[in-house]
This record gives structure tokens, C-alpha cells and sequence, in this order.
């Protein structure tokens, strides 16, 4: 096969490592599904800087030339078939790999590990999140534009600075001793309550 194992790093957009999802076209959205589900599989977006993408669009634009020179059937280079330019200016690759092969065997869910190289059980970090992501890259032909171009398999990702949401309730005020008159309407209602 004339893939290429390469290594991206960035800053995570979205994560959906945590279970299988599949996209919902109707709702424009990923949506959590089963691994049996057709088309499951695990997902992330990767903002890259102006220089990583430089790098990465490199990379993948000389090995999909490489490989042209022995495959007759590939044509001009397009670029990078997940990588996108939000409204914001900012550049995003989305990095998937499937819940099951072409053939229907199982695949393994995407490691994750630290800057040890020890595995993560926490796969619910959020954007923010500083990673190194190792993916495999294919020359494809998009069935949707009809170029040619290099897709993204995900293998790997470590995270570098990971960003947790602590639940978000030190965010709260503590009302136990707020003079707030909403606080003092629900306890002046709680004294009322004959079985309090």
C-alpha cells in the first residue's frame, strides 16, 4: 500500500474520541452511535498553525507525488481531503478512524496516551487540548469533488496539555450565605413548607 505514517501536531477543535459517532447529514452534526452502526468510527478536529499546515501540506504533497509516479491513474494533487479554513481564518484537519474495516472485521479504538507514553482512561478532553496526532495518509480520489487528494487515518493521538471541564460548579456562587433576594425568596419559600 502506498501509505504514509506521519505525525500532525495542533490544538484540538473537537473531540470525538470518547465513543463512536457517525455524522448526521440531516443535522449537520456528529451524532454518538454503536460500533455496529454503518459508517461508525472515531473522530477529532485539529487546528493547525499556518506553519504546521505549510509543513503537513508538504509532507503529504511529495508523497502523493511519489506515489503518482508509479500509479498512472492518480491526477493533480488538490490537497488534503478533511482539511477545511473556518470563518475565523483558523485551519482544521479532521483525523477518523472507522469502528470496522472494508471487510467488517473490528477495529480498535483509537489509542490515547501522555507525555509518557502512558495510556489515557480519560478520553474526554476538550478543545483547547495540546496534541501530537499520528495518522496514516492515503492518496484517494474524493467521491464528492472528484479530485485527487490525501486522506487522514487516525492511529494515535498523545496528549501534550490536555483540557478537562471540571463540571463547571466551582463556577457557581456558594448561596448558603448570599444575601441575594432570589436566595432569600427560596429560603423564606422553604420555611413555609410544613414537612421541611
Amino acid at each position: 500500500m502506498d501509505f504514509l505514517r506521519m505525525m500532525i501536531t495542533g490544538t484540538v477543535a473537537y473531540n470525538n474520541l470518547e465513543y463512536p459517532s457517525v455524522y448526521n447529514s440531516a443535522a449537520g452534526r456528529s451524532e454518538q452511535c454503536s460500533t455496529e452502526t454503518p459508517g461508525a468510527g472515531w473522530s477529532l478536529v485539529v487546528n493547525l498553525t499556518p506553519d504546521e499546515d505549510d509543513r503537513t501540506d508538504g509532507k503529504l504533497s511529495k508523497h502523493f507525488k511519489s506515489v503518482a509516479q508509479r500509479d498512472s491513474r492518480l491526477g493533480e494533487y488538490a490537497g488534503i481531503h478533511s482539511r477545511r479554513v473556518t470563518d475565523d481564518g483558523s485551519i482544521q484537519v479532521t483525523v477518523r478512524k472507522k469502528c470496522k474495516t472494508a471487510k467488517g472485521k473490528a477495529n480498535l479504538e483509537p489509542a490515547i496516551v501522555d507525555t509518557q507514553r502512558k495510556p489515557v482512561d480519560n478520553r474526554a478532553f476538550r478543545g483547547g487540548s495540546k496534541v501530537n496526532v499520528m495518522v496514516s495518509a492515503l492518496p484517494t480520489n474524493s467521491p464528492a469533488s472528484g479530485k485527487w487528494g490525501m486522506s487522514l487515518f487516525l492511529e494515535a493521538v498523545q496528549l501534550v496539555e490536555p483540557v478537562y471541564m471540571d463540571g463547571g460548579v466551582d463556577d457557581f456562587p456558594d448561596l448558603s450565605t448570599s444575601t441575594d433576594p432570589v436566595t432569600s425568596a427560596y429560603d423564606d419559600f422553604n420555611d413555609e413548607i410544613p414537612f421541611n
